[in-house]
């Protein structure tokens, strides 16, 4: 089990956090061996599918017997009706930075995200 905690402005938390959720999908999608060369973009920086991208990795993960569950923040993948990877709903705690003269940025969010999956590494 893996876990990070982020600092967000209230504002884009939300965003923040789908894309890392995104792009750890991802992550999981390749460690399996499928060839997704053509469903994501070449670029590290995130990026929303096309149509035609998210049209083909769900024929690929049908072919392959692969279901992606998202539920309420959190995210369940299986293989073949197996958990393979598992990602929690995070946890918020509302802070505050008074030393901000701006009063838009004296609040933030502290968001623990708590990931795990088959692939993963036990140290």
């Amino acid at each position: 089990m893996a876990q990070q905690t982020i600092l967000s402005d209230r504002n884009s938390c939300k965003q923040t956090i789908s894309n890392l959720k995104s792009q750890w999908v991802r992550s999981i999608l390749e460690q399996t061996g499928l060839d997704l060369s053509n469903c994501y973009s070449d670029s590290e920086e995130f990026e929303e599918q096309t149509v035609q991208q998210k049209s083909l990795l769900r024929k690929i993960l049908t072919e392959n017997n692969i279901v992606i569950i998202e539920q309420d923040e959190a995210c369940t993948i299986y293989i073949q009706n197996e958990i393979i990877a598992e990602w929690e709903k995070p946890s918020y705690i509302l802070k505050s930075d008074l030393s901000q003269l701006d009063k838009s940025k004296q609040l933030y969010v502290e968001a623990v995200l708590t990931f795990r999956s088959v692939f993963d590494q036990d140290t």
